[in-house]
């Protein structure tokens, strides 16, 4: 399989590690000494800088993951009790098709904008 890594300032580094971890299910790696830390997220290498100050202001950019439909909806259930931020709530496209398909836009504590997507048949 392959797999992306991405690395991204953090404005709050303890909030961050606990959204990530815990509401979104990654796996941690590793630490930096108070620095940063490395996540597993589904397979994909993220690694969050302590760098307040260099946390982009702006909704130019977003990315995400395309996850397991069982897995999406029990996510959303998560982040609405965790009173996360939605831009999009879960749109469904072409129900009962069969590239039928659910997204959602949503917010970690930096503001950066994360997509999640799940196709009911995962060969789509």
């Amino acid at each position: 399989m392959d797999a992306f890594h991405i690395s991204l300032p953090v404005r709050e580094y303890a909030s961050t590690r606990t959204f990530y971890c815990d509401v979104l299910g990654a796996q941690f790696d590793r630490e930096e000494e108070d620095d940063g830390f490395t996540v597993d997220l589904h397979g994909h290498q993220i690694t969050f800088k302590n760098r307040p100050d260099k946390v982009p202001d702006t909704d130019a950019f977003h990315w995400g993951l395309n996850v397991r439909w069982s897995f999406f909806h029990s996510l959303f259930e998560k982040l609405k009790a965790q009173r996360v931020r939605f831009e999009w709530l879960p749109e469904y496209v072409n129900v009962g098709q069969p590239d039928e398909r659910v997204k959602m836009i949503f917010r970690d504590p930096n503001g950066y904008l994360l997509e999640f997507k799940a196709y009911r048949n995962p060969r789509d």
